[in-house]
């Protein structure tokens, strides 16, 4: 074999042996990227369920003070055919527990009686949220 035969046969087993190179770099840093995706997916997963729970507190704590200061005019209706006051605390607090139920893929529960108290119907708001709280937390 001729010297050009020789430099012929060394550019093909050094250009096979890039592409093969090429190949596997090319591979490890798709999978690479891929896994980096996942794991960014997975925070971002994450970071989304944490800022409901979070929200889920802020609406506890607003809707709680609202009931608080509405407490001597839970009857109060802003007109005809329209609920009352205590009507919607009982339908937020109804809700709730209808989403920490459909969340946690627990059994429908039955309608509880509407409640009057103030006092219990403040501290059922702050729980029917503590309860989506903990459902969106375990998703």
């Amino acid at each position: 074999m001729n010297n050009a035969g020789r430099f012929a046969k060394a550019m093909v087993d050094t250009r096979g042996e890039d592409f093969t190179m090429r190949t596997i770099r090319m591979g490890t840093v798709g999978y690479a990227a891929a896994v980096a995706a996942l794991s960014v997916f997975s925070l971002q997963a994450q970071s989304v369920q944490a800022s409901l729970a979070k929200e889920a507190g802020a609406l506890s704590d607003k809707f709680s003070g609202l009931a608080r200061v509405m407490a001597g005019k839970y009857d109060w209706k802003p007109g005809e055919g329209v609920r009352s006051v205590s009507d919607v605390f009982n339908l937020i607090v109804a809700e709730n527990g209808v989403l920490a139920r459909t969340l946690t893929g627990a059994a429908a529960g039955g309608r509880s009686a509407p409640i009057t108290d103030p006092e219990k119907l403040q501290e059922a708001l702050k729980t029917s949220y503590a309860n989506v709280q903990k459902a969106i937390e375990g998703l």
